[in-house]
């Protein structure tokens, strides 16, 4: 999903530098949403409604039912789901917009 994420970003954005100083921003809010910086439940009623999309609130989640509650595989299905289905889906998307802006350069 990582990897998808960044091939996405830096497939949109057009310069690579102005790529590589915005993608540890991007990263960061990502996180701070996401429950990576503090604890989800610790967040207020509106930052947990926006956790929900970041990608790091369903690997975060999925990893606290796994080790905390001792959730089986099923029980983080959906969250596997939400974080390979992001990622396929931003690989093919920011692999398809790289071709394009590599074949215009050559």
């Amino acid at each position: 999903m990582c990897v998808g994420l960044m091939a996405f970003l830096y497939g949109f954005i057009r310069s690579e530098r102005v790529a590589d100083a915005m993608l540890p921003v991007v990263i960061i809010v990502l996180c701070v949403f996401g429950g990576a910086m503090f604890p989800y439940e610790v967040m207020s009623p509106a930052m947990q409604k926006a956790a929900v999309y970041s990608p790091a609130f369903w690997v975060i989640d999925g990893l606290k039912r796994i080790a905390i509650e001792k959730t089986g595989w099923g029980g983080v299905a959906p969250h596997l789901a939400i974080v390979y289905g992001l990622g396929a889906v931003t690989s093919f998307a920011g692999a398809a917009k790289l071709r394009g802006k590599l074949a215009g350069k050559g």
